[in-house]
């Protein structure tokens, strides 16, 4: 009376390759599902970050800009007071890492300037950026 048949026996030994396999497929699809967010997460946090880079580069510029003396070489017009918009070109241009500055100086008949300054970089896909600021010095 003590045999327990064949029949009644419970199996405690462990996981079986059906479950084991159905584990693994749900697992694949959860992480098919969340790859292409952490992807354009990454992608994301890489992009915010070069463009605060440029920002606090052209930060630095202004700053540095505002110190000069109005006959500094920095603040010396080319010449052309109608390439304040031109991005190509530049009055000057400096390249820093992998940001190309440059920036365009307007002299007005008051003594004042403006300048306008653009940061540039390639950024991956998205090809290349661009971050740009324009103030007066009197």
């Amino acid at each position: 009376m003590d045999r327990i048949s064949k029949g009644n026996r419970k199996c405690n030994a462990g996981v079986t390759m059906i479950e084991l396999l159905v584990a693994m497929t749900i697992f694949a699809i959860v992480l098919v599902g969340i790859l292409p967010l952490s992807l354009y997460t990454i992608t994301s946090n890489r992009d915010n970050n070069r463009m605060m880079t440029a920002r606090n580069l052209m930060s630095n510029m202004v700053e540095q800009l505002k110190v000069l003396p109005s006959n500094a070489a920095w603040r010396a017009n080319d010449g052309d007071n109608s390439d304040t918009t031109d991005n190509i070109g530049g009055d000057h241009n400096v390249v820093q890492g992998m940001y190309g500055i440059r920036w365009n100086i307007v002299n007005n008949p008051d003594n004042s300037q403006i300048i306008h300054i653009f940061i540039n970089w390639q950024n991956g896909t998205r090809g290349q950026q661009t971050v740009s600021s324009r103030f007066t010095l009197l």
